[in-house]
């Protein structure tokens, strides 16, 4: 998720203040929904991410190093090996840029950590 700063008056921040109180809002909030309110012809937002851009973000995120990220995909990958949809090829291709990712981590000293034992497979 992007994160927003915003440098406003006191008066403006009180104002945003009435206006989120008299909707049960925090300040995050209410800007969203002053958003939405000024944009109504807009497609509305999705209010979570889909299957797919969810293993997008996980693997923009094991690309990075992330260990959690490596093992929830490497998770995503075993339970996809049942899956018809999903073409063997494709989960070992998958599960082999993750194994490469693994050993690219633990050569520089990111391996993993010893007072994180593994989980039993599924």
């Amino acid at each position: 998720m992007s994160r927003l700063e915003l440098r406003v008056s006191e008066p403006f921040l009180r104002r945003l203040d009435a206006f989120a109180a008299a909707r049960g809002l925090n300040r995050s909030q209410a800007i969203r929904a002053a958003v939405v309110e000024a944009s109504p012809d807009a497609p509305p937002l999705p209010l979570a991410p889909d299957r797919d851009e969810l293993l997008r973000l996980l693997g923009a995120a094991a690309r990075s190093g992330s260990v959690p990220a490596i093992r929830a995909l490497l998770d995503e990958g075993r339970r996809a090996e049942g899956a018809d949809d999903v073409p063997r090829a494709h989960r070992l291709a998958v599960l082999s840029r993750i194994d490469e990712l693994a050993a690219r981590r633990r050569a520089v000293g990111g391996g993993d950590r010893t007072d994180n034992p593994p989980r039993p497979g599924p």
